[in-house]
């Protein structure tokens, strides 16, 4: 019904949101802090999962307490993060699974600044600009 088709579009709304902020760090070579780009998977991969989460809850169980869809919540955000850390770390290691995607670092290829990339950068600031210079030839010194 009606609930159901707001949680859709909610969560559609704040997929799309969150996936213009990927593209703008990207697009910008701004590489995100670890924090953003939690906040980043929560909001776009998180939003696939968690729309499925919000559809259960709103029709198996309508008089479910908060804090019985906070935790399920919490759960299934959890549960999106570790589908796209995982996604990003197999993109780097793994031919099998990175094939699927346009072959070994096609994250790395695109600019996408994965997690592991993200990761890197923080701990060591000094890799930043081989990470720029890998996204855009034109940031190469």
């Amino acid at each position: 019904g009606d609930a159901a088709l707001l949680v859709i579009l909610e969560e559609c709304g704040r997929m799309h949101h969150y996936n213009t902020m990927e593209l703008h760090w990207r697009d910008g070579l701004q590489c995100p802090t670890e924090a953003e780009y939690i906040s980043m998977v929560d909001g776009k991969t998180g939003s696939g999962f968690r729309v499925v989460t919000r559809l259960l809850l709103a029709k198996a169980a309508p008089d479910h307490s908060s804090q019985l869809a906070q935790c399920l919540l919490q759960f299934t955000d959890e549960f999106g993060r570790f589908f796209q850390i995982r996604d990003d770390y197999m993109d780097l290691v793994s031919e099998e699974y990175s094939h699927k995607k346009g072959g070994c670092g096609s994250d790395l290829r695109s600019g996408t600044w994965s997690y592991p990339v993200v990761s890197c950068v923080q701990q060591h600031p000094e890799t930043k600009s081989l990470f720029l210079s890998e996204f855009d030839p034109d940031h190469a010194t």
